[in-house]
């Protein structure tokens, strides 16, 4: 009995817990194409939030209440970590009705991967998940449509917008 009443004042002696809850929220997800059967979604996942974190269910709570995004089976998403260090493609595997359930697949390191695209002030050129395309880095919009090659994606950046001199 003795033994139960230490434990128990251990348990209470420590410091709780505390789980925050980090949700992705609606207009941080944006789609990137529509097909005829699926979608891909560019997400930001918030400050603090891995890729592990998103493919709760629970995190999807509050874009799953938004009635904007259309979220379906099978679509492919794009999560990107806040500081756009990492890139994770997933698949929707499930559409719940509070969540979405998703697998999480290739993830790239962007630090290792960035240093080496072609930058010409404020457009740069950057990978995505169908090969790679021109982006206006400052508001964060694609200018192209993707191509498969980073050299094509070079030639379009300079043909489109020369370097000044």
């Amino acid at each position: 009995m003795a033994t139960n009443a230490t434990a128990t004042a251990e348990k209470t002696d420590a410091a709780p817990v505390v789980k925050l809850q980090t949700w992705i929220f609606p207009q941080d997800v944006k789609i990137d194409s529509e097909g005829q059967y699926t979608k891909r979604w560019r997400v930001i996942l918030p400050e603090g939030m891995d890729v592990s974190q998103a493919s709760e269910p629970a995190s999807w709570k509050k874009v799953r209440g938004s009635q904007m995004h259309k979220i379906a089976v099978a679509d492919r998403m794009d999560l990107w970590t806040a500081d756009r260090s990492q890139l994770v493609e997933a698949i929707v595997v499930e559409v719940l009705p509070k969540g979405l359930l998703i697998k999480p697949g290739r993830a790239i390191d962007m630090r290792q991967e960035s240093h080496r695209y072609l930058r010409i002030e404020p457009y740069e050129v950057r990978p995505v998940a169908d090969g790679f395309a021109v982006f206006n880095f400052k508001t964060d919009q694609r200018v192209t449509n993707p191509v498969t090659a980073e050299k094509v994606a070079e030639r379009e950046l300079e043909r489109l917008f020369p370097r000044r001199e």
